[in-house]
């Protein structure tokens, strides 16, 4: 029964070594292949026979042939039962091929090392996709980031060195509400918050702290992946809040006479926060203008108010001045047609003014 017994686990060694999707093989002690599968054949270019007549140290590439040899002396040691690397080997025609390898050590009955069991995966195409991933991280003009879940930095691109004078040692395990404005830290934290909750990408402003001290505004876009750590894409955004701050939107003359016009003016910026509510208007929708000021325009014009026309607003977003009528209450809870007119701001902040006046025919009859 052992006889059989025995036999067939041989079976079973032999048939899962030779139909194996991967490639296997037995290799001596000095590197030379003793056994080899097709599929490692497949992979390297090489035929059976070619295969046994070299050695694994003719595959590899001589930049990581020093790694593995390291690997093999502590593996005879017996510090470690096996070890898994990744590497490049080249293929019979002198291209280069990514492979991650496994390798475990079979010893004698007297304890002294035999041979190597190695397992071969082909991981050229991942490799490439992680390749071309790192070239973008690091070469894209955004600062990028990963962060723990707890936000901590565990990567940063050189974008924070040129932009705001941080190298990514200097980075490196700090937490990213160090660099944020305090003011703005709250906003930071709910956001980060939505995003670990499940909902969409979170997109905030916040100002962030540079080498000299001084601040850079940024516009960030935030995503949790499934390995919990945060991504962070900033672009800078300080010209352009600058410009809004230098415009003040409406200077104090001119807001005196919006005021008392009879007609319902704000002012949201690209994302389409609220930076400017004339009295009517925040009269209109229940609000002082200061408490409208930072508050998302679906927010303050309602959810379903806001998508039935969003196709008009983005347009204005997109440079295009548009207009299209609007049923609102009056002061005396009676419908009235208005005329809303979306209208691209032409310098500075890049937003959109709405004005909402009264539609032809309405103003005769006391108008909004």
């Amino acid at each position: 029964m052992a006889i059989i017994d025995s036999r067939s686990a041989r079976e079973v060694f032999e048939s899962s070594f030779v139909f194996a999707p991967i490639g296997k093989a037995l290799v001596g002690l000095e590197g030379q292949f003793l056994k080899v599968n097709k599929a490692l054949c497949d992979m390297v270019g090489y035929g059976e026979e070619e295969l046994l007549r070299t050695s694994f140290q003719q595959l590899t590439h001589p930049e990581d042939l020093d790694n593995d040899l390291a690997f093999l002396s502590t593996l005879q040691t017996g510090r470690i039962p096996s070890y898994r690397t990744q590497k490049r080997y080249y293929h019979k025609n002198r291209s280069i091929i990514w492979v991650e390898v496994s390798v475990a050590l079979v010893r004698r009955e007297d304890g002294k090392p035999h041979f190597y069991v190695t397992q071969v995966s082909d991981i050229s195409v991942s490799k490439q996709a992680e390749m071309v991933g790192n070239a973008f991280f690091i070469h894209s003009p955004d600062l990028l980031a990963v962060t723990t879940s707890d936000g901590r930095f565990v990567r940063s691109n050189p974008a924070w060195d040129g932009q705001l004078g941080w190298a990514m040692d200097d980075l490196a395990g700090l937490h990213l509400l160090a660099l944020i404005h305090p003011d703005d830290r709250e906003l930071a934290v709910q956001s980060h918050e939505r995003v670990r909750h499940g909902e969409a990408p979170a997109r905030y402003e916040s100002r962030c702290l540079t080498v000299h001290g001084d601040y850079r505004w940024v516009e960030w876009t935030t995503v949790i992946r499934k390995d919990l750590h945060f991504y962070h894409a900033g672009r800078d955004c300080t010209h352009r809040r600058l410009a809004a701050d230098q415009l003040g939107m409406i200077t104090a003359e001119t807001r005196e006479i919006v005021d008392h016009m009879p007609v319902l003016m704000g002012y949201w910026d690209r994302n389409l926060v609220t930076q400017f509510l004339n009295k009517p208007f925040s009269a209109k929708l229940g609000v002082a203008p200061m408490a409208a000021k930072g508050v998302a325009l679906p927010a303050l014009v309602g959810v379903e108010l806001y998508r039935k026309h969003e196709r008009m607003i983005r347009l204005g977003l997109q440079g295009h001045p548009v207009s299209f009528e609007q049923d609102f209450p009056d002061l005396r809870g009676n419908m009235v047609k208005t005329r809303v007119s979306i209208l691209p701001q032409r310098h500075g902040a890049e937003g959109i003014y709405i004005i909402v006046t009264a539609a032809e025919g309405e103003a005769a009859n006391g108008g909004i």
